[in-house]
């Protein structure tokens, strides 16, 4: 049989408050390891799947926290992906606006702003 709990952080209060606070520090604590060792094996070339019966044993958590931590992580790589991608489209155009700059001071004859937009553009 398989239970899932949920609780508010405000209904428990006093001395009970220490220890619940204490659980779910353990409970944040082991679920970023997990997440942690997981992204460190998957870099390595494993698959999730592949470790999950491995992960159950090893670290002692239930196959939902698995799951919760392998879905965490796959979307906090893809976040990572697609804003790279981004990243680099917006290097791309501040480049591009850079180099017209460049022309029209040289149209100019403002040598600072050249030199000055060719030192921006080579960093």
């Amino acid at each position: 049989m398989i239970a899932t709990y949920q609780t508010r952080i405000a209904a428990y209060a006093g001395r009970e408050r220490a220890a619940g606070d204490a659980a779910l520090d353990a409970c944040g604590e082991l679920y970023g390891r997990v997440q942690r060792k997981l992204f460190a094996e998957q870099a390595a070339g494993l698959s999730a799947p592949s470790l999950k019966s491995e992960y159950l044993v090893r670290h002692g958590i239930p196959g939902r926290m698995f799951n919760a931590a392998s879905v965490s992580l796959d979307g906090k790589m893809r976040a990572v992906r697609e804003g790279r991608k981004l990243r680099i489209d917006d290097l791309r155009r501040r480049v591009a606006k850079a180099k017209r700059r460049i022309v029209k001071a040289e149209r100019r004859g403002d040598r600072f702003a050249v030199h000055y937009k060719r030192r921006r553009l080579a960093a």
